[in-house]
């Protein structure tokens, strides 16, 4: 007896992409492809068979699952119930999108770019790595391959190296197209697909072995090899003999098992109702989907996803997906009211800080500036204006007020040193270069260069002494020569230069 196949069993990982037009889509949009283990290929379903793809990737907790829905294809008839689209919320209908253009994409299916997809419409498309080209694919020829629409498909045409794409199981020149055909573009293995169509994003090299009947109905093939023409010939013959053959020399018909179909159909129908009655337990608990910690944890959307699996047209596991959509969607939107209002918060709370900094860092400024004015730019020490200044920058270091008005303080001592050397007063000059050096830490290379400038011009209008010396001019215009600087009265230290002895060289 002939038994029914089962069902595929459940995949948690198994990935179906689902293609859509949405309105002024990007350029880059990519459609995000999971990874699934390697697995051998269910065989082809029979040519009359109802072809039904069904997503079950178990979505992580953080993923926003780009609202999966699940729903009936159109069609009439109890067949239609078997056919199964997976589309996101909102999605317009595919004849709305055809009306549009934009009724089909080519979707990459390989590479470090897998996932990309690329709208199409009417007219010529190109596909290379050139900058101009509708599809550009990195590692292709830059004038690679073109699609051209015709009805409801396109023709592919390679414009690139010999050999270098490949569509039907072969090298082409020219092929037709339809939607969820695969070709390759160098190494780029691509599907077209259209708007509203579900397909599958896994592949295998034997996609690209296209059987001996798929070569004869190519007509680019058989251009290709007029030879094959005969062959085909006499093999239709052949059928026609078979297939009109006298009833009384054709094999007796196998018996079917009614019986046994019945009671798989059963079966299979008691797994649904648990998988149901399981997944709206964990519903009802909030186990919506499983942690990202754990994947492996039961939750509602695999136990709906696993129903849908046995049972493509049931109405119940739809709707259950569309509320689990629902309750990440407003949990998604909690998650980011919250986040706002932290931002806000935290936001709030540097701005009040800031305008704290500033007040106490004004009230300092404010006493600075008065000892300023009165001249009192670095002395009496402790109390004067450059101290003021650094108290306030200790309490806001990135404060461009405070750093302002320490340069002006320091320059400030620049500028009389400037006033006193113009007047040929050299003695009075040494004094202020020297007060601003030490203000800027001895780091400012332009009073550095005054100051060293001053006291080669001192030292050089004095004779030379055998012995070292310590001369200095106080207010009255009086120059005293010291053997120590450290007899030199503090008030006058800044003016005091230092001159060392000449070494005369040994004598013969």
């Amino acid at each position: 007896m002939a038994e029914e196949k089962k069902p595929p069993a459940f995949d948690p990982d198994k990935t179906v992409v689902d293609v859509r037009r949405r309105d002024a889509p990007p350029a880059d949009e990519r459609t995000i492809v999971a990874p699934r283990p390697p697995a051998e290929r269910p065989a082809a379903p029979a040519a009359d068979a109802e072809r039904t793809v069904v997503m079950t990737r178990r979505p992580a907790v953080t993923e926003d699952l780009d609202k999966t829905r699940v729903a009936a294809a159109p069609g009439a008839g109890a067949g239609a119930m078997d056919r199964t689209m997976v589309t996101p919320v909102g999605a317009p209908p595919a004849s709305a999108a055809a009306a549009r253009g934009g009724d089909f994409f080519l979707v990459l299916l390989s590479g470090s770019q897998r996932g990309q997809r690329f709208p199409l419409g009417h007219g010529d498309f190109s596909i290379g790595s050139a900058a101009g080209a509708h599809v550009r694919l990195a590692t292709a020829e830059p004038a690679h391959a073109k699609l051209t629409r015709e009805d409801d498909g396109y023709e592919l045409q390679n414009t690139g190296s010999r050999g270098s794409v490949i569509a039907h199981g072969r090298a082409i020149t020219r092929s037709k197209l339809r939607t969820g055909d695969l070709f390759k573009v160098g190494d780029h293995v691509l599907r077209l697909v259209k708007v509203g169509d579900v397909f599958s994003s896994d592949y295998s090299d034997s996609d690209f072995e296209a059987p001996g009947a798929g070569r004869f109905l190519d007509p680019e093939y058989l251009r290709e090899h007029p030879a094959l023409l005969a062959v085909a010939g006499v093999v239709v013959v052949a059928l026609v003999v078979f297939f009109f053959r006298p009833q009384s020399s054709a094999p007796p018909p196998t018996p079917t098992t009614a019986t046994d179909d019945n009671a798989q159909r059963a079966e299979r129908a008691k797994e649904v109702s648990a998988m149901l009655l399981a997944g709206e337990v964990l519903f009802n608990q909030g186990r919506y989907v499983a942690p990202p910690d754990r994947p492996e944890e039961e939750n509602a959307y695999a136990k709906f996803n696993h129903a849908l699996a046995l049972d493509p047209g049931n109405d119940q596991a739809r709707d259950w997906l569309k509320k689990i959509d629902g309750k990440l969607d407003e949990s998604r939107r909690e998650r980011e009211q919250a986040e706002l209002k932290r931002l806000a918060a935290e936001e709030a709370a540097r701005e009040a800080e800031r305008r704290q900094l500033a007040k106490r860092v004004e009230a300092i400024l404010v006493v600075g500036d008065q000892l300023f004015q009165a001249g009192k730019v670095v002395e009496p020490a402790g109390d004067n204006a450059l101290v003021r200044y650094r108290e306030a920058l200790k309490v806001d270091p990135d404060s461009v007020e405070t750093q302002g008005r320490i340069r002006r303080a320091i320059y400030s001592l620049v500028e009389q040193g400037d006033g006193y050397r113009d007047r040929k007063d050299n003695w009075r000059a040494l004094e202020q270069y020297r007060k601003a050096d030490r203000a800027a830490a001895h780091k400012d290379p332009e009073i550095v260069a005054r100051l060293d400038e001053t006291e080669k011009m001192l030292k050089s209008g004095m004779a030379s002494t055998q012995t070292r010396i310590v001369i200095y001019r106080d207010d009255n215009g009086q120059l005293y020569v010291l053997d120590e600087m450290d007899k030199v009265p503090a008030r006058y230290r800044d003016r005091a230069i230092e001159i060392n002895p000449v070494q005369n060289p040994a004598q013969p």
